[in-house]
């Protein structure tokens, strides 16, 4: 009985035991289930918004022509503006006192130099008439033939003058002719096919020389090249779109292809750097020949998208197969703009464009010491384009 009645408890407890353990394991499961899902639904909804943003950031662009981010940031820009303004005025007011006593003690000081010059030069022409005084008391002793010999002298004395005179004069009109060359002309810089080895020297060069450029770019993943992305954007400079492979075959096959390859540079800058480009360079410009459809089915695309193509109007020569000097680089880039009131050079950025940079210095040089603006481009530039449709006006 005994026996029966042990065995009998232990069968009740198992069920219990099973149970007991079944609760555990449900309330272990459910401890964990409650840890990890916010932390999912957290990354779903990470990327759903980033998602959101760009969709958000593209509308913006076709309605404004600029991603919100931008628009708030140049609404922020418009208040500082003001409050510097603001401050400006206050301090203006505050030096007027000063300005004006500056003012009258530099009038004064002219007023001073003024009379100490015509002192001199009234000293001076006493002496003058002195010696003509003397000089002509001397014709009158010496005789006509002594006169003949002054006068002789004196023509000689005025055709040296005239002749060391010519020169001068040249030589400024020269300057000032040289100068017209590149009076009231803007020009806008660009560097094809980046990033390159050279991408970090063009960067100092130009910011040495506090000037801005174009950067027409086409897609690279590796670490330096996102960081020249960056670095573009950084120093104030434009990035613009110019195709992700670069390989006309691709591109150009179909309006289907042009736009996987659009869409696909488009999102790793945008990935990247988190800015949305507006402008884009057909690789080898809209007017090549290599294009199996009309040039108008690209154009027309790029306008939807509310995307500005640039082709150029002043060239380097980089991009031949003759690799000219860099002397030979600059004297094509000036002359051209020398041609153009508004220039838009075409220059490239690649591993094989090392004499590009060192024309491009030379280019600097004169530009910046004739006063050249040099400015980026951007949506809102009227484009130089080789090519027009009807449906590629701007309006």
């Amino acid at each position: 009985m005994d026996k029966e009645m042990r065995a009998g408890r232990q069968g009740s407890n198992t069920p219990r035991s099973n149970r007991v353990k079944r609760i555990k394991i449900f309330i272990v499961i459910s401890v964990i289930v409650l840890l990890i899902l916010p932390t999912v639904l957290c990354i779903i909804m990470f990327f759903k918004l980033n998602f959101l943003q760009k969709q958000i950031d593209i509308l913006m662009v076709d309605r404004y022509g600029v991603t919100y981010s931008g628009k708030n940031s140049t609404s922020n820009e418009l208040i500082a503006q003001a409050e510097t303004y603001n401050s400006s005025m206050k301090t203006e007011q505050s030096k007027t006192e000063s300005d004006q006593t500056r003012i009258s003690d530099k009038v004064n000081g002219k007023k001073m130099t003024n009379l100490e010059e015509n002192t001199k030069s009234d000293y001076n022409k006493k002496e003058t008439d002195t010696k003509v005084s003397k000089e002509s008391n001397k014709k009158d002793q010496t005789g006509k033939s002594n006169g003949k010999s002054q006068n002789t002298d004196k023509s000689l004395k005025t055709a040296d003058t005239l002749k060391s005179d010519k020169p001068d004069a040249k030589t400024q009109k020269s300057q000032e002719n040289e100068f017209k060359d590149f009076d009231k002309k803007t020009v806008y810089l660009t560097f094809d096919d980046g990033p390159s080895k050279y991408t970090e020297e063009i960067l100092k060069l130009l910011s040495a020389y506090q000037v801005k450029a174009t950067f027409f770019v086409i897609g690279k993943t590796d670490t330096y090249s996102k960081k020249m992305y960056k670095e573009i954007l950084k120093d104030g400079h434009t990035l613009g779109m110019h195709s992700y492979s670069h390989d006309y075959n691709k591109i150009y096959k179909s309006l289907e292809d042009f736009d996987k390859d659009f869409t696909k540079i488009r999102d790793l800058l945008y990935d990247t750097t988190g800015y949305l480009s507006t402008i884009y360079r057909f690789p080898g410009g809209s007017s090549n020949s290599v294009m199996k459809e009309d040039v108008s089915v690209f154009i027309n695309y790029l306008n939807q998208k509310s995307v500005v193509y640039f082709d150029w109007n002043v060239v380097s020569g980089d991009a031949t197969g003759v690799e000219y000097t860099p002397q030979e680089l600059y004297e094509s880039v000036i002359n051209g703009i020398k041609v153009h009131n508004r220039s838009i050079v075409l220059m490239h950025d690649t591993d094989a464009k090392g004499n590009s940079v060192k024309a491009l210095k030379m280019i600097l040089d004169t530009l910046t010491e004739q006063g050249v603006e040099l400015l980026p481009l951007n949506e809102d530039v009227t484009p130089i384009q080789q090519v027009k449709s009807s449906s590629s006006e701007l309006k």
